[in-house]
């Protein structure tokens, strides 16, 4: 098997296979790609990343054997300077290198994958940034999800709250979100007044 550092300039994708020997499927989808904004693209059955997001992954992984505090440093490391018109003119930069560097078909798909992971560093850095829900409009939205008897998945409670609810009933603002089931993969609560 090739190790990240031995895969050739060349090679225009790295299988997702390879790197769920080195390291948990969850452990790797949950909090690696996720972290680093990395979507696999997909030919086929199989599942594909750059070898730029490989690298990544090895280093993120490297630093976070290193410790909390390091791993940190990677990752602020890894957000550009948004105010900068450099980081616009580098991410225009690479996209034009990928297209000449790449036959058509992977340069559609590398494009898409680079573009993708730039969107997903943006989407994090926003969400830090936006400003937290009015209390009156959250209470708002709670009293009518109370009267319309409406049954929300776990995210929609932790989007209107800011906390994920637990266990068979849980309390916040003068609500009680009580356990309903299933809602595909997430619990699915209803809302009612205390």
């Amino acid at each position: 098997m090739q190790t990240i550092d031995s895969i050739p300039a060349q090679v225009d994708r790295v299988p997702v296979a390879d790197l769920l020997q080195q390291h948990k499927k969850t452990t790797l989808y949950v909090e690696y790609f996720k972290r680093l904004g990395i979507t696999p693209f997909r030919d086929g059955l199989e599942a594909y990343i750059t070898p730029e997001q490989a690298n990544l992954v090895a280093q993120y992984h490297q630093a976070k054997g290193q410790g909390k505090e390091y791993l940190n440093k990677f990752l602020a490391s890894l957000v550009p300077d948004l105010d900068s018109n450099s980081f616009v003119q580098n991410v225009h930069e690479q996209v034009q290198n990928l297209k000449s560097n790449r036959s058509e078909r992977s340069e559609l798909v590398l494009e898409h994958s680079f573009e993708t992971t730039v969107l997903g560093m943006l989407q994090a850095i926003a969400q830090r940034f936006v400003p937290p829900l009015d209390p009156l409009a959250r209470a708002d939205a709670l009293a009518k999800a109370c009267r319309e008897n409406l049954i929300l998945r776990t995210s929609e409670v932790k989007q209107m709250v800011g906390v994920a609810p637990k266990g068979d009933r849980f309390l916040r603002d003068g609500f009680a979100f009580v356990r309903v089931g299933q809602w595909g993969r997430e619990v699915s609560w209803r809302v009612e007044r205390i």
